[in-house]
C-alpha cells in the first residue's frame, strides 16, 4: 500500500507545519491524525483513497472518484471520510498558497498580478473543496428521500474561509429537504467550515430554504437589503437542480441589471449601494486597530458589483468583473486596475492574518502580541527588516498607504455613479407629478404628503437622501411651510408618526433628518414639530428591541450623527433618551455597544456646555473616542499615542494639531472619570503631568521652527537655552480648568531675542489649545522672556509690596527647558532674594491676611465664593505661601507640601489635617461644579445636581441636597479659617521672637521633570 503509505507520511507533514498555524487549526490537527491512526488503514480500496490522493494541479479540480457512502446503519464512517477530505485539501491549499508565496517573495516581490492569481486560485480551490464536501452530505441526508427540485448555490466570497455564504431555492415546501439541511448544518460546523444562511434569516422564512415566489414577493415589498441583492447575483451553482438554478437567475438576479425599459429594481440596487459604500468611508478608519472588511474590502467589492449591473456583467467572482470593467471602459481603466491592486493587498493580508493569528477582521494595532505577529505574515509577502524598520511596520505603512488610495479611487467612481444614477430618473417616474423633484417649490399640495408618496415603493431605504438634500439645502420660508403642512390639523400626529416608522429602516437618514429640523428648530413651528419627531422616534424606541438594536448598530459604526443630535436637545429630553436606551437588547455584541452608549448619554446629560463643547470637538476628529469613553486606560493610550506622533512627524504644523489633540483627548478622559467619582487629587496630578507634557511638546516644536527658519544648518541642541516654569494652580496641582500661569526664564546674552520669540509663538500655540497663558511677572517688562536679572532688580525694588511676586516665585515649578537655568534660577533669585528676605515678605503677607478677612458669610446667602469666603481656596493659599516660606520648603504642590509640613511642626498636626480636608473638598467642589455647570467665579448649590452625589454628601430623606452642600461648605470653611487664624497667630509670634527656619527642603530639578 504505498499509496496509503504516502498519504500517511503527507498527513504527518501538513500537520507539522499547520502547528506553526493559528490556534483554530489544531482541530483540523487532530482530525487528521486520528484519520491516519485509524481511518485510513480502513480504505484498502483505491476508489476510497482516490478523492484524499487527488492533489489540485495548474488551478484545476483533480479527477476525482465521487465521494460516495459506504453502506452502513448510520453513515458516520461516511462523514468521517468526508471530513477527512476536507481538511486534509484545506490544509494542503494552506501548504501550497504559502509555498507559491514564498516563491514569489523570492522572485518578483512587487509583482502584483502573481498575488492576485495566488488569490483566484485560493478563491477557486475552496470552492470545490466546500463544494465536494457539501454535495457529498447532502446526498447521504437525502438518501431514499422524496424532496421537490432545488438548488442550493454559494452566495458569499470563497475567499473568505471563516465561513460559507449559502443559499436554498425550492420547487415546493419540503420538510424532508428541511431537515436534511439541518443535519448538514450540524455536520458542517462539527467537521468542515460554517454555513451561513444570510438569505433565509432576511426572507424570515422558517426554514432553511425559500420557495421561489418568496423571492419575488420579498422584491416587491421593496428593495431594503443590498447586501442580499448583492448575494443573489453572486450565486455560484453547488448541488441540486441545475434548471432551477437557471431560473433563479433569470427571474430574480436578472430585475437588477440594468435593461431599456426596466430600470426600477436597478436603480433601487445603484442608489443604496452607493449610499452603502458612501456610508463605508464616512468616517476615518481608526488609528489604533484593523478591521480589513469595514476598512475597505465591502466597500470596493459593494462597488464592482454595482458596476456590473450598470454594464451588465454577469460575473461572480471580483476579479473577473474587474478585468471586464477595464475592456469595458477605457478611460476608468487605471482606475479599476488601481482597485484590483489594492484589493489584492487586503485580501492576502486578511488571508494570513487569519490563517496565522485568528479567524477575525479586526486587528488591535495597541495588542502587543498582535504586532509580533506581523512580522513573519510580512515576510510571508516579501518584507524585510530594512534600517531597523521591522517588515510588520513596513507591511502597516504599506496598508495605509493602499488605504489612502483606495478612497480616492473609490470617489472618482462613486462621482461617475452619482451622475449616472441620476441620469436614470426613476425617482422622479414615480412621483405623483411624473416630474424629477429638483427644489420644494415644485411640489403642490400638503408636503408632507408628497415626500410620503414618492419614497412609498423605496420604503427603508436610502432614497430618503433626495428628501434630505433638499431639506438640507432649504429656505426659512420653506421650511415653515414644510412644518405648517405635517402639522395640518387631522394630519400631524398620523404623517410624523408615518415618516418616522417609513425612515426608521435607515438609521442614518432618520437622525440626518431629525438633525435638519432639530438645528433648525428655532423657525417658527420647527420646534414643535422637531419635538413631536423626538417623541415619536423614542416610543420606537422604547417598545421595539429591534428599532434599539438598529440604532446601536449604527452607532457602532459611526457615533457622530447620534452625537450631534445630542446637541439638540436639552437635559430633560436627554435624560429621557437614556432612560429609553436602557432598556434591554437581544443580541449579545449589542449588550457592550449599549454600555458604552449609555455612558456618553449619561456623560452628555451631567457635563456643562463648556466641557461639552471640547467633548464635542474631540469626537468630530476621532470618533472612536466615544466607544472608549468609559475605559480610561484605552483612552490613555491614545492620548500617549498622538503626544508621541506629535514630536516625531516632520511637518510642525501637523504635529502641533497632535499635541492640541493630545491635551483636549486627555481633558476629556480626567473629566469623565472625576464626574464618575475616581479620586480627585490622584486625577489632578495625572492632569499637571499631562498639561507639562502639552506644555513641553508645543514648546519643543515652536522652538524647532523658529530654530530651522534662523539656523537652518546648525546641529540639534541637546538643550534649549530657556526654562518654562509654571506657577500658580498648575504648579499646586489644581489647575483643571484653570489658566495657565507661566515664568518665561531666558539667558542674559545674544539668545534673549530669539527666546522672545519662542515665547510669543509659544503662548500662541498654548492659547489654540486651549490654555490662556498669563504672565504675571511679564507685565512688568513689557515682554514674555525674563531674565535672571530682570527678577533680582524686580524684587530689589519692591519696597515689601512685591508679595504676590515673590509667591509666585516660590511656588514655580520647573517644567521645560534648561536645568542649569532652572538651578541658577532657585540660587539666584529664590534663595537669594525671596528667602533671603522672608520676614519682609511675611509680615507684608500677614499684614495683607488681616486686611482681607472678613466675618464668616451670612446665614443667608446661598451663594458659594470658593475664592474669597472666609477659609476657602485663597486663604488656604495665602496660608501655604507663608508657611512655604517660613519653612523654606520649595515643593508647589499643596498636598505634598501638606505632608512635608506635619513632619517638620508635627505641633500643628490638626491644623494641616483640617487644611488638607479642606483644601480637597473645596477643590472637588470647584471641579465638580465647573464640569456639571459651568465655569463661574460663584456657586449656585441648587444647580450642582449630579455633583452633588460625586461629592458624597449624605442627604437625609426629605431634606434638600442643596441645603445639605451648604451646611458641608459651611462646616469645611469654618474649621479651615481657625486653622489658618491660628496658623497665622503663630507665625507673627515666631516673627516677633526672631524664630526663623534656616534648613531650606528643595526638590531637584530631575525629579520634577
Amino acid at each position: 500500500m504505498t499509496e496509503l503509505a504516502d498519504l500517511q507520511e503527507e498527513i504527518r507533514s501538513l500537520c507539522s507545519q499547520a502547528e506553526a498555524w493559528g490556534r483554530h487549526y489544531l482541530k483540523h490537527i487532530a482530525v487528521l491524525r486520528r484519520a491516519a491512526a485509524s481511518l485510513l488503514p480502513q480504505l484498502t480500496d483505491s476508489r476510497e483513497l482516490s478523492p484524499l490522493t487527488s492533489e489540485w494541479r495548474a488551478g484545476q479540480p483533480p479527477v476525482r472518484a465521487p465521494l460516495e457512502a459506504v453502506p452502513s446503519e448510520t453513515g458516520e464512517h461516511f462523514l468521517d471520510r468526508v471530513q477527512c477530505f476536507y481538511t486534509l485539501q484545506l490544509l494542503r491549499l494552506h501548504r501550497d498558497s504559502l509555498e507559491r508565496l514564498r516563491a514569489r517573495a523570492r522572485s518578483a516581490p512587487q509583482d502584483a498580478a502573481s498575488l492576485r492569481d495566488i488569490l483566484v486560485d485560493i478563491e477557486r480551490r475552496h470552492e470545490w473543496i466546500s463544494r465536494t464536501t457539501i454535495e457529498a452530505m447532502l446526498r447521504e441526508f437525502l438518501r431514499d428521500q422524496d424532496v421537490p427540485a432545488f438548488a442550493l448555490f454559494n452566495v458569499g466570497t470563497s475567499l473568505h474561509l471563516d465561513d460559507i455564504d449559502v443559499a436554498v431555492v425550492a420547487a415546493a415546501d419540503s420538510a424532508p429537504l428541511n431537515h436534511a439541511l439541518s443535519r448538514l448544518t450540524m455536520e458542517m460546523i462539527r467537521r468542515a467550515s460554517r454555513l451561513h444562511f444570510y438569505l433565509a434569516e432576511q426572507l424570515q422564512t422558517d426554514s432553511y430554504y425559500a420557495p421561489m415566489d418568496r423571492y419575488h414577493h420579498w422584491i416587491k415589498q421593496g428593495v431594503r437589503n443590498y447586501v442580499g441583492v448583492s448575494e443573489l447575483l453572486s450565486a455560484r451553482f453547488i448541488t441540486g437542480d441545475p434548471q432551477l438554478y437557471e431560473r433563479f437567475g433569470r427571474e430574480i438576479g436578472e430585475r437588477f441589471y440594468y435593461t431599456l425599459g426596466s430600470t426600477a429594481e436597478h436603480y433601487a440596487y445603484m442608489r443604496g449601494m452607493l449610499t452603502e459604500v458612501r456610508s463605508f468611508f464616512r468616517h476615518d478608519p481608526e488609528a489604533f486597530s484593523i478591521n480589513f472588511k469595514r476598512d475597505a474590502i465591502r466597500a470596493i467589492r459593494a462597488l464592482v458589483s454595482a458596476e456590473s449591473t450598470r454594464y451588465s456583467i454577469h460575473a461572480t467572482s471580483v476579479w473577473k468583473a474587474l478585468n471586464i470593467l477595464c475592456s469595458k471602459e477605457e478611460r476608468l481603466r487605471e482606475v479599476y486596475q488601481g482597485l484590483e491592486e489594492v484589493l489584492v493587498l487586503f485580501e492576502i493580508f486578511r488571508y494570513l492574518y487569519q490563517l496565522f493569528v485568528v479567524q477575525e477582521e479586526h486587528l488591535a494595532l495597541s495588542d502587543d502580541e498582535i504586532l509580533g505577529v506581523l512580522d513573519p505574515i510580512a515576510r510571508e509577502l516579501g518584507y524585510e527588516e530594512i534600517r531597523h524598520i521591522r517588515p510588520g511596520n513596513r507591511l502597516l505603512l504599506e496598508y495605509s498607504a493602499a488605504l489612502i488610495r483606495s478612497r480616492r479611487l473609490v470617489q472618482t467612481l462613486l462621482d461617475q455613479e452619482r451622475i449616472y444614477v441620476r441620469a436614470l430618473h426613476v425617482f422622479g417616474k414615480i412621483a405623483r407629478s411624473g416630474q424629477f423633484v429638483t427644489s420644494l417649490a415644485e411640489i403642490r399640495g400638503n408636503m408632507g404628503r408628497e415626500f410620503l408618496e414618492v419614497v412609498r415603493w423605496f420604503r427603508g431605504t436610502p432614497f430618503w437622501q433626495d428628501i434630505l438634500r433638499l431639506l438640507t439645502n432649504i429656505d426659512r420660508d420653506s421650511l415653515r411651510r414644510f412644518a405648517d403642512d405635517l402639522l395640518e390639523p387631522g394630519e400631524g400626529p398620523s404623517l410624523v408618526e408615518r415618516y418616522v416608522r417609513l425612515v426608521s429602516q435607515d438609521t442614518r437618514s432618520l437622525l440626518r433628518l431629525l438633525l435638519v429640523i432639530g438645528e433648525h428648530r428655532d423657525y417658527g413651528r420647527v420646534s414643535h414639530l422637531f419635538w413631536m419627531f423626538m417623541e415619536s422616534w423614542q416610543q420606537r424606541l422604547s417598545r421595539k428591541v429591534a428599532e434599539r438594536e438598529r440604532l446601536l448598530s449604527f452607532y457602532q459604526r459611526d457615533p457622530k450623527p447620534f452625537v450631534r443630535l445630542l446637541q439638540c436637545l436639552d437635559q430633560k429630553h436627554q435624560q429621557a433618551l437614556l432612560e429609553t436606551l436602557s432598556r434591554p437588547v437581544l443580541d449579545p455584541e449589542l449588550v457592550k455597544v449599549r454600555s458604552g452608549l449609555l455612558h456618553v448619554l449619561a456623560t452628555f446629560t451631567r457635563c456643562s456646555r463648556f466641557f461639552e463643547r471640547t467633548l464635542r470637538h474631540v469626537v468630530e476628529r476621532h470618533p472612536e473616542v466615544l466607544k472608549h469613553l468609559d475605559d480610561g486606560r484605552a483612552l490613555g493610550r491614545m492620548g500617549r499615542w498622538m503626544l508621541t506622533r506629535s514630536l516625531r512627524l516632520r511637518d510642525i504644523d501637523a504635529g502641533l494639531a497632535e499635541a492640541r489633540s493630545h491635551y483636549e483627548l486627555e481633558f476629556v478622559r480626567l473629566g469623565t472619570e472625576i464626574m464618575n467619582g475616581r479620586r480627585i487629587p490622584i486625577l489632578l496630578r495625572d492632569f499637571r503631568r499631562m498639561s507639562e507634557r502639552t506644555v513641553t511638546a508645543l514648546a519643543t516644536l515652536c522652538h524647532r521652527r523658529l530654530r530651522e527658519e534662523a539656523f537652518p544648518a546648525a546641529p540639534p541642541e541637546t538643550e534649549p537655552p530657556y526654562a518654562i516654569l509654571a506657577t500658580g494652580g498648575n504648579a499646586r496641582e489644581e489647575g483643571y480648568l484653570a489658566d495657565y500661569d507661566v515664568i518665561f526664564l531666558a539667558p542674559e546674552d545674544e539668545q534673549l531675542n530669539f527666546c522672545q520669540r519662542v515665547a510669543v509663538h509659544f503662548n500662541a500655540e498654548l492659547t489654540r489649545v486651549g490654555i490662556l497663558p498669563h504672565h504675571l511677572l511679564a507685565d512688568h517688562f513689557g515682554r514674555y522672556a525674563l531674565t535672571i536679572g530682570d527678577l533680582r532688580g524686580l524684587l530689589q525694588k519692591g519696597c515689601g509690596q512685591d508679595f504676590a511676586e515673590r509667591s509666585e516665585i516660590l511656588g514655580a515649578r520647573f517644567v521645560y527647558g534648561s536645568s542649569r537655568l532652572y538651578e541658577e534660577f532657585v540660587r539666584e533669585i529664590v534663595d537669594g532674594e525671596v528667602l533671603l528676605h522672608r520676614k519682609s515678605y511675611l509680615l507684608a503677607m500677614l499684614a495683607d491676611e488681616r486686611a482681607r478677612q472678613k466675618p464668616t458669610p451670612e446665614a443667608g446667602r446661598r451663594m458659594i465664593r470658593l475664592k474669597f469666603d472666609r477659609g476657602s481656596l485663597k486663604e488656604i493659599h495665602l496660608t501655604l505661601d507663608l508657611l512655604r516660606a517660613h519653612f523654606s520648603i520649595i515643593e508647589p504642590g499643596a498636598r505634598r507640601l501638606l505632608a512635608k509640613l506635619v513632619k517638620r511642626d508635627p505641633e500643628h498636626r490638626e491644623e494641616y489635617y483640617t487644611l488638607l480636608r479642606s483644601l480637597n473638598f473645596l477643590v472637588r467642589m470647584r471641579v465638580l461644579y465647573q464640569l456639571t455647570v459651568g465655569h463661574y467665579g460663584t456657586i449656585d448649590p441648587q444647580q450642582m445636581g449630579h455633583a452633588i452625589d460625586a461629592l458624597r454628601i449624605k442627604v437625609r430623606p426629605g431634606d434638600d441636597p442643596a441645603e445639605a452642600l451648604l451646611g458641608r461648605y459651611r462646616r469645611r470653611t469654618a474649621r479651615s479659617a481657625r486653622a489658618s487664624a491660628r496658623l497665622s497667630t503663630w507665625l507673627r509670634g515666631e516673627l516677633e521672637d526672631g524664630a526663623g527656619r534656616q534648613t531650606v527642603d528643595r526638590i531637584p530639578p530631575s525629579s520634577i521633570l
